[in-house]
Parts: structure tokens; sequence; C-alpha cells
């Protein structure tokens, strides 16, 4: 049974927005909350270091993309799939998401099987929509934050302006994914009104009415 068809037991929570907007941070809270949740980042570093992956990388990028310990350097592989559409539909489409997409499969259908009403899975995966898997979702959530303020949480990860757009350019337009979304975070304060933005949030993805 797949997530789309299986029966509604809790509520499985897509979490997307912009790069860099604290879509983490709010996953953080609302585990706090209670929340079970899944990284698709954290299942995206795990598949690199699979050697069946590492092969179809570097048959695809070349042998460039290895640090000298034999490790896919994901740099290097973001260098080259964020000027390239078509690396970067070849990497997620053919490698990426069929892999990622089948442990999210037995992640969902594990909730499903445990779940009572009112419990919640996050998914917090930034590509659900890019992906077609908005149907494995009870309910979306986008976040979004002032340019200036992501800029400056991309900096920290080494990421400059032009990073930053790349990465953009390279998703869905913004303005659609927000249309799809059931509830929009707007992270634009300091840290006690996300957390505040969290606990209404729990409040309505858990309220049986």
């Amino acid at each position: 049974m797949s997530p789309g068809t299986a029966k509604p037991t809790g509520v499985v929570v897509g979490l997307i927005g912009q790069p860099c907007s604290g879509k983490s941070t709010l996953r953080r809270m609302l585990e706090e909350l209670g929340a079970r949740a899944i990284d698709a980042d954290q299942i995206v570093r795990s598949l690199y270091s699979d050697a069946d992956v590492r092969a179809e990388v570097v048959e695809l990028f070349g042998a460039d993309v290895l640090r000298p310990d034999g490790a896919v350097d994901r740099s290097r592989i973001a260098e080259r799939v964020f000027s390239d559409r078509s690396l970067l539909e070849q990497l997620t489409q053919r490698i990426i998401w069929p892999r990622t997409g089948q442990r999210l499969q037995e992640a969902i259908e594990a909730f499903r099987r445990t779940a009572r009403p009112g419990d919640l899975l996050i998914l917090d995966a930034p590509t659900l929509l890019e992906a077609g898997r908005r149907h494995w979702v009870d309910r979306l959530v986008w976040v979004e934050a002032p340019w200036q303020r992501r800029l400056r949480w991309a900096s920290a990860r080494g990421w400059d302006e032009h990073e930053l757009r790349r990465r953009e350019q390279a998703m869905l337009p913004e303005a659609s994914k927000k249309a799809a979304a059931d509830f929009v975070i707007v992270n634009d304060g300091p840290i006690e009104s996300l957390r505040q933005a969290a606990r209404r949030l729990w409040q309505q993805l858990t309220d049986p009415a």
C-alpha cells in the first residue's frame, strides 16, 4: 500500500520552503512538542556513502567529484548541478529521488501502522513537490523569511548570494509552491516568534476538529 492510499492514522506533514528560511529550526521545535520527524537531506547525505550510489555518481560526473579518501564531495557536485539543469535532473531523478523515496515510503507506512490520532510525522523534504510527492502528505507547510535574513544564514553555511540564488532557481517557482501549501509560516521575527508559530501550527495540526 502506498503512502497516498494508506488509511489515514495520525497526520503526515510535508515541510518545504525557501532555502535558509528556518525549516530545520521549525522542524526541531515541532519535535520538541512531540512530533516524529524525518530529515530528507540527512537521508541524501547517507546515500552518498553507499557504494552503488558512489559508482553512479562517478559515472555521471567523473572521478573528480571524489575526495582523496574516496568519499563523495557534495560541494563539487553542487557546483556542477546548480549550473547545469540537465545534470541536476539526472542526479535527482535517476539516482537520488528513487532511493530517497523508498526510504520515505517505508517511514510513512511505519508511521501509519503505529500512529494514534493526534500523532504527527514531519517530512522535512525541500524538494517534495519537485519529486511529485505532494500526495504522500496530509498537510503541507511552507516556510519563508526575508531575503537579508536568509542571506545571513546562507553565509553561515558558506554560500554567497550567487550560490543562494542558484539553488533557488533550480527549484520550482516559489509562488506555486507557496500556493500549494495548507499553512504558511513567515519567519521574520525573533526566535520566540517562530516558537509561538510552531505551537499554533502544532495545535492546528493535532486538533481533531
